[in-house]
This record gives C-alpha cells, sequence and structure tokens, in this order.
C-alpha cells in the first residue's frame, strides 16, 4: 500500500476567542504532510490433519511533517517564522503462530511477534510561512529514536456443549532509546541519552454460554497504557532526563448477552468496569516551566453499552442477498479520576 495525503489544521483557539467567534481560524497557514507506504507478506501452512500454522512479514514507513505558525489573532500581522516539525517511522516485523485441534473439539492457539522501530524527529524553523521544505533554515532540536518490542502469547478454547472457557496469557517486552545529537537551546539539562525498559504480564479470561439464537458472555482480562516517546524523553522539556514512569496497568470486566433472535436483527449489551492504575500525566512543577511525565493516580469507568442492528431487506427478502440496515448504539458512563 502506498499513500500521500496533506491536510489542514485549523482550531487552536483560546476560550474566549471560540465563545466569540466560533469559526475563527487562528492557524491558517498550518498544514499537516503524511507519507506512508508498506508491504506485508503472509503464509499458511497445514502441519497435519489438526495443526496450522500462519506466518507474517512486514515493513512500514511513514514520514509525518506539519508546519505551524504561532496563533494569528484578528488585527494581527503575520509571525515571522514557522515551525517545521519532521518524525519518520521505519518498522520491521515477523508475527508466526501456530493453532492446533485437540481432544473433543479444543482449540489451542500460541504464538509470537517481534519488530523493531526506528524514528528519528528533528524541528527546524523557516521565515517562508509557505514552506513545504521537509526542514528549514534553523535547526531547534534533533533525535534518534529506536525501538524494539517483543510478545510471546497462549490461549486455548475449551468447548463444552454450550460452553466455552478461554484463558489467555501473554507478555510483553518492550525497550525504547532515545538520544539527541542536537537538544534545544534554551534547555539546560545535557542532551538525552535515554533507555527505557519494561517487561509486562498480561492475562485473560473469556466465557461464553450458547443459548440458541443468543449468547451470555464474560470476560476479564489486564492490558497496560503503551509509552510513548515524549513520556521518556519530551525534546521540549527540562526534565526530560529524569522521567522514568512505569506502565499504567487497567482491569478489564465485562459481562453481556449478544444474539439474533429474529432474522435480520442483531443485538449485544454489555456491563463493564475497568480500573485503571498508575495513570501517566504531564505535569508542570509549582512556579516553574519545567514539565515532567508522572504516574499521577488511578481511575475507575464503569457503566452500559448497547448495540441495536436490523436488516430491513434481510427480514423481508432473505434469499436475496441485498441488505438494508438500520443501527443504533448507546452507552452510560460514570467515570471517576483520582
Amino acid at each position: 500500500y502506498a499513500t500521500d495525503s496533506h491536510f489542514s489544521e485549523a482550531g487552536r483557539q483560546t476560550l474566549a476567542q471560540f465563545e466569540a467567534t466560533p469559526e475563527l481560524t487562528t492557524t491558517p497557514l498550518n498544514r499537516i504532510f503524511l507519507d506512508r507506504h508498506g508491504l506485508t507478506l503472509s503464509h499458511e501452512r497445514a502441519l497435519g490433519d489438526a495443526t496450522a500454522m500462519v506466518g507474517k512479514v512486514w515493513y512500514a514507513y511513514l514520514d509525518r511533517l506539519s508546519r505551524r505558525t504561532p496563533n494569528i489573532a484578528p488585527g494581527t500581522a503575520l509571525p515571522g517564522f514557522t515551525t517545521l516539525d519532521r518524525q519518520r517511522f521505519t518498522t520491521g516485523g515477523v508475527d508466526l503462530r501456530v493453532q492446533h485441534e485437540w481432544g473433543d473439539n479444543h482449540t489451542f492457539t500460541g504464538g509470537g511477534v517481534v519488530y523493531a522501530v526506528d524514528t528519528p524527529r528533528e524541528q527546524s524553523r523557516s521565515s517562508d510561512l509557505r514552506t513545504n521544505a521537509s526542514r528549514g533554515e534553523t535547526l531547534r532540536f534533533s533525535q534518534e529514536r529506536d525501538g524494539r518490542y517483543a510478545a510471546l502469547f497462549a490461549e486455548n478454547v475449551f468447548r463444552f456443549g454450550p460452553w466455552s472457557l478461554v484463558p489467555g496469557a501473554r507478555i510483553d517486552f518492550v525497550d525504547m532509546q532515545v538520544t539527541e545529537p542536537l537538544k534545544l537551546g534554551s534547555l539546560r539539562r545535557p542532551a538525552l541519552d535515554v533507555d527505557f525498559e519494561r517487561t509486562a504480564p498480561l492475562f485473560g479470561l473469556g466465557v461464553q454460554r450458547d443459548l440458541g439464537a443468543s449468547q451470555a458472555y464474560a470476560n476479564v482480562s489486564r492490558g497496560y497504557r503503551p509509552m510513548r516517546w515524549d513520556d521518556i524523553g519530551n525534546p521540549t522539556a527540562e526534565l526530560a532526563a529524569s522521567n522514568d514512569p512505569e506502565l499504567g496497568y487497567a482491569l478489564n470486566a465485562e459481562i453481556g448477552m449478544r444474539g439474533a433472535p429474529v432474522t435480520g436483527l442483531y443485538y449485544d449489551v454489555s456491563l463493564f468496569h475497568i480500573d485503571l492504575s498508575d495513570r501517566i500525566e504531564q505535569r508542570v512543577l509549582p512556579g516553574t516551566v519545567d514539565i515532567e511525565r508522572v504516574n499521577t493516580g488511578d481511575a475507575r469507568h464503569r457503566g452500559l453499552e448497547l448495540a441495536l442492528e436490523y436488516d430491513v431487506l434481510a427480514a423481508l427478502r432473505p434469499d436475496d442477498g441485498d441488505a438494508l440496515t438500520l443501527f443504533t448504539n448507546a452507552s452510560l458512563l460514570d467515570a471517576e479520576i483520582t
């Protein structure tokens, strides 16, 4: 695949500007340019009557360039410069998994994924407010960023009549490095040389009961919020060198019903509860402009979700193969952030 696109970036008003003139654009010259392409090769192979293997290798490239000027308020002169921020992401990886049917209609799936990413970033300034160049006349900072990721997982579907039980486990390995050939000149800290490594053990358990036209289901799983590059190496923050936040974990639980009780009608309704711990936030230290990323607290989200679909043509003419689907969904959320 290959795509090439660019678009404007409207908005960035203050609250007072928006309340006075909602359609005001203070960033008429801002643009974002995206160039991406990639290649994926997949291979499937039977390893006997009950075992199959699926492998995939991929390469992906993304070039993201943003052009931003300071906000232009009504009646003011154009600024004297624009800021060009360029980030490139080159990724290559391998995904391999094996599926094995065993016993009385049980299925085991296991495998792993490994990939590496090289993603340099640089920021510069130009006096040409409409430039499409990838770099301006003045280079402000430059970062070399690279990462490695690996994961191993295993899960099994146990089927006992109308019941299905699916336990699963996964372990993620993350390694991210940031160095600065050129740091922002206004910062007092030394140039960054950061190596961030974490291991994340995860698990999940799902259960389903087949009720004919409907199914009752429940699941619980542990996840985490992936680390961002600015969390460990913010190029414009004075305290970036001391940033060392932990991963923020989430415990997700859900119970619900879904099914198609009559021709053309499908529904899914569930109750959910999510606990987030060690949320990562950006904090400005009192009395300074220094920014750091810290694990600040927890959050609890719970509520109800409902989805309904009705295929009018399937109900009226089920043999034609045509579809006209009406759908609606709703959610009720109660959240508390500490």
